[in-house]
């Protein structure tokens, strides 16, 4: 019986605890993705045209996402998710690159695919956000 309570007990903690998730938006059209409304329009559409010349000439793909807080999550666990879901890159070469924002908290992490890891490495990528 107490080991039934406690099973019930854990479900409803994970349960609650992923009601409070920091969900994840549907993968995007664009490579500038300003979910806090830091940046003007222009400045978006700047942007989004620069990186849309760097898949043009490179066939990599850079997606930027600016979030206005992590909502308590773990940055790791939350922008491997995104990811996972958005998929950055092209299909087979793996070739995308993350870039995602938290404001509230002055986060900044950056996911690169397999196929960049010799490009931007993870001391490179450390550099970057520094």
């Amino acid at each position: 019986m107490l080991y039934r309570c406690l099973a019930i007990l854990f479900g409803l903690v994970l349960l609650i605890g992923s009601a409070f998730a920091l969900s994840i938006p549907a993968k995007p059209g664009n490579y500038i993705n300003d979910y806090a409304s830091l940046l003007s329009p222009d400045t978006v559409q700047k942007l989004d045209q620069q990186l849309q010349q760097v898949e043009k000439q490179t066939t990599n793909q850079i997606v930027v996402a600016i979030f206005p807080s992590l909502e308590n999550e773990s940055l790791e666990d939350f922008t491997t998710r995104l990811e996972d879901q958005w998929k950055i890159g092209r299909e087979g070469k793996d070739n995308g690159i993350l870039v995602v924002i938290f404001v509230k908290e002055h986060e900044v992490r950056i996911e690169v695919g397999y196929g960049l890891e010799s490009v931007v490495t993870d001391a490179l990528a450390g550099q970057i956000i520094q």
